[in-house]
């Protein structure tokens, strides 16, 4: 289950043209920008938004995108990115918008406005999923259990969520800046109250079987390292590599990158710089950290007047594991405070894809 608000009633902030199109203009809500079909919004008016990687229910009303399997992405029309599908509210049946009265009502004793200003998803009531890229290692018959209550699962929000957060706050913080990697997430941990090991995949967690992340666990030495270190903690990153989305990077075998240490005994992540004190006194070699970390890019490197959009131009870039590929994005993460975070995609590569 994502945690991703796939969709959501969003508020036409802005409209624009496009040049030489007579029958489209571009939309902005929050840190998106969608086209639509000209006359269908003014400023103002809501629209039910469905972010990138929504994958719809057959239905007549969006059969357009049919020939992409029913995935919303992101697409060029006329020389402009589109992110994600917006959509009238007129499009909607009776039954659906007394649907969404009622679950306006039972969620927040308010109304629809109410549904947009938090941001609500709505995904189950459309029968919206999240898009998951296949993984021939994903296989139900080495889950060991749920994902532990004393773990916290990898999503990072993406900026065009969180542009009035941005805009007040979170420009002002020094950000460890680095690649986002096209992989699967992992999650090793030890949590030393229960003496407990263990392994998870981004919602379950793994009994050993011939997934890659065990031979890796096994030559890195992780159980042996985690038990002597003796402190309850979890190790999160990206395993990449053969027969994992496509293997971008070209890799012979397998390989995990960290990008985050988690503090089980207080239920927080830990800042980068103490990550790299824990991540020294694991691998005792800071050469040895650097290969099995996420590419680190910048430091602090977001001026006070920089834009969402700023970010977005930022984002683009080749990858530092492969550099002939366009890289997925950055993620930022406060140097102090570990609440503070967000990921930054870059639109070459969704155009890619």
């Amino acid at each position: 289950m994502s945690n991703r608000k796939l969709v959501t009633l969003r508020t036409i902030k802005e409209l624009k043209p496009i040049i030489d199109a007579d029958n489209i203009e571009l939309a902005r809500i929050d840190g998106w920008q969608c086209v639509v079909k000209k006359g269908e919004f003014e400023v103002g008016d809501l629209g039910l938004y469905f972010e990138v990687d929504s994958l719809l229910p057959q239905d007549d009303r969006w059969a357009f995108l049919e020939k992409y399997k029913w995935r919303v992405k992101t697409i060029r029309l006329r020389g402009v990115v589109s992110q994600g599908l917006l959509l009238p509210l007129d499009i909607l049946t009776e039954s659906e918008k007394e649907g969404l009265v009622e679950f306006a009502k039972d969620t927040l004793n308010g109304s629809i406005i109410d549904l947009a200003k938090e941001r609500i998803d709505l995904s189950d009531l459309f029968g919206v999923e999240k898009y998951e890229h296949p993984d021939k290692y994903n296989d139900s018959n080495d889950t060991r259990g749920g994902f532990p209550a004393f773990l916290h699962k990898t999503d990072q929000e993406r900026i065009q969520n969180l542009v009035d957060e941005y805009e007040t706050d979170f420009k002002f913080h020094p950000y460890e800046i680095t690649e986002k990697l096209e992989g699967t997430s992992i999650t090793i941990y030890y949590n030393s109250f229960i003496d407990e090991f263990g392994v998870c995949s981004r919602n379950v967690q793994k009994s050993r079987s011939n997934h890659p992340i065990w031979n890796i666990v096994d030559e890195m030495e992780y159980e042996e390292r985690l038990r002597e270190y003796g402190k309850p903690i979890a190790l999160q990153g990206e395993l990449i590599g053969e027969g994992i989305q496509s293997n971008v990077y070209g890799l012979d075998g397998h390989e995990f990158r960290i990008f985050d240490v988690w503090d089980i005994q207080k239920h927080e992540y830990i800042i980068p710089m103490k990550r790299f004190v824990i991540l020294l006194d694991l691998f005792g070699d800071g050469k040895i950290v650097e290969k099995n970390h996420v590419p680190i890019l910048a430091y602090n490197s977001i001026g006070k007047t920089d834009t969402v959009d700023d970010l977005l131009e930022l984002a683009e870039g080749k990858s530092e594991i492969k550099n002939d590929i366009e890289r997925e994005g950055l993620v930022f993460k406060s140097m102090g405070n570990p609440d503070i975070s967000f990921k930054v995609i870059n639109n070459n590569y969704l155009l890619g894809k």
